[in-house]
């Protein structure tokens, strides 16, 4: 009897002594920011998409935004998913984050990519007839283009001063045109959408250097215009006296982008645009 009242003293300690370790608790750390972040620009929307977090307790997603790099960043939605789009003014630039939270509610860093976005305008199956179709009917009040005038009626008469492009016929062929002497025009070449040109490179690309280009069915074309916007259009189609192509247009002066922001390589370009928003040399 001795020897078994000895025996549940020693195991009543350990017992006890296992109570007031207090130190051998799990931690439940918070989970790790999330990265590979990028974004597509849209007409009026931004859809930011990130990797999914290895974490295995992990529950959802925050989403923030801000009007600033380093700003103040608002809370502006949760989701399970591993993309959110998001719905901005167009022209107007936002800065967004993400943050994980797992299943005890703990809240990582917010994600330390620099992702920014504007999104802009765009249109579909834009008719603009060729100037010089025949001597009869020359076109010169439906061949040029005001992209500026997006809201409205793009295509416009040939005297109106605020154009950007215009379209001509030269011996049967199609030509895109640069109306003013400051708006630029580049070959982007073959894509399978619009969404094919993604961002302008405004001192690596070329330039055309006679203001005109012939067009192609199935390519792209850039257009950097007086007033310092952004443009790119996908040839539909191609007739002999029309042509028609899709468009989207980058209302904020002097911003490159027209479609996608990703991590560092933008990040550069960003830091390189107060040479793009200064007013273009007249040549």
């Amino acid at each position: 009897m001795k020897n078994t009242t000895a025996f549940m003293t020693i195991i009543i300690a350990i017992l006890i002594a296992g109570c007031n370790n207090h130190g051998t608790a799990p931690i439940d750390n918070p989970p790790s920011a999330p990265s590979g972040l990028y974004s597509i620009s849209g007409d009026g929307e931004v859809t930011l998409y990130w990797a999914l977090n290895p974490e295995p307790d992990l529950k959802e997603f925050a989403l923030y935004t801000s009007d600033e790099e380093f700003g103040v960043y608002s809370l502006v939605g949760i989701t399970a998913e591993t993309y959110y789009t998001f719905y901005f003014l167009n022209g107007v630039t936002q800065y967004m984050a993400v943050a994980a939270i797992d299943f005890v509610g703990n809240e990582s860093d917010l994600s330390y990519e620099t992702i920014w976005d504007t999104p802009r305008p765009e249109g579909y199956d834009l008719t603009v007839h060729a100037l010089f179709y025949d001597s009869l009917n020359t076109n010169s009040d439906r061949c040029a283009v005001d992209f500026s005038d997006y809201d409205n009626y793009m295509v416009q008469s040939l005297d109106n001063l605020s154009n950007d492009i215009y379209i001509d016929n030269f011996e049967g062929v199609l030509f895109l045109n640069a109306f003013d002497i400051d708006t630029d025009i580049a070959l982007f070449g073959p894509t399978d959408k619009l969404s094919d040109v993604d961002y302008v490179f405004p001192e690596t690309t070329e330039w055309a250097k006679e203001g005109y280009i012939q067009l192609f069915e199935d390519y792209s074309y850039i257009i950097w215009t007086y007033d310092n916007h952004f443009v790119t259009i996908r040839i539909e189609e191609v007739y002999n006296d029309r042509v028609v192509f899709d468009w989207a247009y980058q209302t904020e002066a002097g911003n490159p982008q027209l479609k996608i922001s990703a991590g560092e390589k933008f990040k550069q370009e960003k830091e390189r645009k107060l040479m793009i928003h200064l007013p273009k040399i007249k040549k």
